[in-house]
């Protein structure tokens, strides 16, 4: 029986997929790469403006409403101590 993955339509058989087991990589769908990729880049303190250009978000709205929980908050709030300044 060959088996079909949902979101690709890809069977065992394509040179993709054999190529993944035999590297012995799981197989992750292009969301799921894209979410980290984003995730990864806001955890380490990046722009959330540079991520919604690079995810080809229509707004700065809809990147924080989804990634927001990864935002820094701590350097945020270093920055607005050294308005006081």
């Amino acid at each position: 029986m060959s088996v079909i993955h949902p979101a690709t339509g890809m069977g065992e058989s394509h040179p993709g997929i054999r190529l993944l087991k035999r590297a012995k990589v799981r197989y992750r769908k292009f969301h799921d790469i894209r979410h980290t990729f984003a995730s990864h880049l806001l955890s380490q303190g990046e722009s959330p403006v540079y991520v919604k250009e690079q995810l080809g978000h229509a707004s700065i709205q809809m990147t924080v409403d989804i990634y927001g929980h990864w935002i820094r908050t701590a350097e945020n709030g270093q920055a607005v101590d050294r308005l006081d300044e």
